[in-house]
């Protein structure tokens, strides 16, 4: 004989009204499939107004990056020339229209060792944020309270706003504007263009600014040339170039201290070689030949070009035609 199994949630209704008991049933065992999805709708409809503002401040932001203006980058600034000699052997540095030692080098033609100490002692965050770190500056702001370590919150991108538009940034006022340039800087560059434009404009201490210009003066080398150790001492300069710029008959105290800084913070041991490495600037230079170099840049013109050299070639007069007789000779000879 066959048995009807009935469900327990069945056996407990009432007989009587059917329609009723349908319904009980299924809001029993179909619903509690559903209790998640119910407690979402209900904790989107909580937090609805905190959703939209979210969402409002997204789109906000999106379209205040994107209508950030192009700013420019190197456009307007000067570079001092290089003349050498068909060897290659330095000549004269000439200053720029306000003043400044400033060679004009491509980042290709820096040094990586010089790059990677840049960037490790001044902003080791520069390839993962849009020109300004938050987290250094909720750090920064922490600082000035009363009794704190002081911590700086400029980037690499900050820093190149105010050397190329020239901002106070001691200020609350200044900051502001400084982090608005980073962003479009951020915004309009990349980093590789913005890393160039800013090892071309640091301050080197004295009137020597860029990577390009320091090499040649301090150390009688181009970027490309430099050693690590060389590379490190430059690197700690922009950050005080006053008290950290190289002498020629003495060490820099203070120069010294920055640089066994930046070794502290790179967990390099203090046997390392180059830890023990003192930078000194070479002697100073006496321009060799003035008068050829006169000449060069007066031949040069307006074409200001980064490195002039004899195997560049200078804008010269044409060369005469050689042996014009023999030509005439074999007119004649044809007319006979």
């Amino acid at each position: 004989m066959k048995k009807q199994v009935i469900l327990s949630e069945a056996r407990d209704l009432p007989k009587d009204d059917g329609a009723c008991s349908i319904a009980r049933l299924i809001n029993t065992a179909w619903a509690r499939s559903f209790t998640p999805l119910r407690m979402t709708a209900y904790g989107f409809g909580r937090y609805k107004k905190t959703l939209l503002a979210f969402v409002l401040l997204c789109t906000i932001a999106s379209a205040t990056w994107l209508a950030l203006p192009k700013p420019p980058l190197l456009e307007g600034v000067s570079f001092s020339q290089c003349i050498r000699d068909r060897n290659g052997k330095l000549l004269r540095v000439t200053l720029t229209t306000d003043q400044k030692y400033r060679v004009w080098t491509s980042l290709p033609n820096i040094s990586p060792a010089l790059i990677d100490a840049t960037l490790q002692f001044e902003d080791k965050y520069y390839r993962h944020h849009p020109g300004v770190n938050p987290v250094a500056l909720v750090r920064a702001a922490f600082s000035l309270r009363p009794g704190a370590a002081h911590s700086g919150a400029s980037t690499i991108t900050m820093q190149l706003a105010r050397l190329r538009f020239h901002l106070p940034t001691r200020t609350f006022r200044g900051k502001l504007v400084q982090i608005v340039r980073a962003l479009e800087l951020e915004r309009h560059y990349s980093k590789s263009e913005i890393l160039e434009a800013y090892l071309n404009l640091a301050p080197y201490g004295r009137n020597i600014e860029g990577a390009g210009a320091a090499s040649q003066i301090y150390f009688g080398k181009t970027a490309a040339h430099l050693t690590r150790p060389e590379a490190i001492s430059l690197c700690v300069i922009p950050q005080s170039p006053t008290r950290r710029a190289l002498f020629v008959d003495r060490d820099n105290r203070s120069l010294d201290s920055a640089q066994s800084n930046w070794y502290d913070r790179a967990k390099i041991d203090r046997q390392f070689s180059a830890r023990l490495f003192s930078a000194r600037a070479q002697d100073e230079r006496q321009f060799l030949a003035p008068h050829f170099v006169q000449q060069a840049l007066a031949m040069a013109g307006s074409a200001r070009r980064p490195d002039l050299t004899p195997r560049r070639g200078f804008p010269t007069e044409k060369k005469k035609k050689k042996y014009p007789l023999l030509k005439k000779k074999k007119k004649k000879k044809k007319n006979t």
